[in-house]
């Protein structure tokens, strides 16, 4: 329960487009390195 508080809290912070960029960049070398 804390944690997902926690991270409630961190997106209701956080703004979106930030939470997008994060989301590509980990996407993006994710497949970098699966491939």
């Amino acid at each position: 329960m804390k944690t997902f508080d926690w991270h409630r809290m961190a997106l209701d912070k956080v703004p979106v487009e930030f939470l997008a960029e994060v989301a590509l960049r980990s996407l993006y070398t994710f497949v970098l390195v699966f491939i």
